[in-house]
């Protein structure tokens, strides 16, 4: 019975990473709301340069900070270098894939409404994978 109790004392605890789990859960459910408030009046591109602007410099500002080697591994001309096709793989995510995502995301919640776009926006991993499976 003690084994019990001590396996659902561990169970039932928040750790870091449900805490960190929660608060991505929020801030995307905040966002999904704001999105939507914004789209019914706003200009979609606008929001979604104003959307991914700050996550693209946080981003790159995190990987230059906390990997520094990944940054060298971009660079041409070392040995590290990844190559010109995962560079230019990296280059239309950043440039094309994101921000029409993101110009997709303003259409849908102007379109949709919160309660239609973000059940299906949330099945992104789902279309990933079923995309990614040869």
């Amino acid at each position: 019975m003690a084994k019990a109790n001590a396996n659902a004392e561990r169970l039932s605890r928040f750790g870091a990473g449900e805490w960190w789990a929660l608060g991505s859960a929020l801030t995307y459910a905040f966002a999904n709301v704001m999105t939507r408030l914004v789209s019914v009046t706003g200009d979609p591109l606008a929001g979604s340069i104003i959307r991914t602007l700050p996550i693209t410099i946080i981003g790159c500002a995190l990987m230059v900070w906390r990997h520094r080697e990944t940054m060298r591994r971009l660079l041409p001309g070392r040995q590290q270098f990844f190559g010109w096709r995962a560079v230019g793989l990296l280059a239309l995510y950043a440039l094309v894939i994101s921000p029409l995502a993101s110009f997709a995301i303003y259409l849908a919640f102007r379109y949709g409404g919160v309660l239609v776009a973000a059940p299906v926006l949330a099945l992104h991993p789902l279309w990933g994978a079923l995309i990614a499976v040869p």
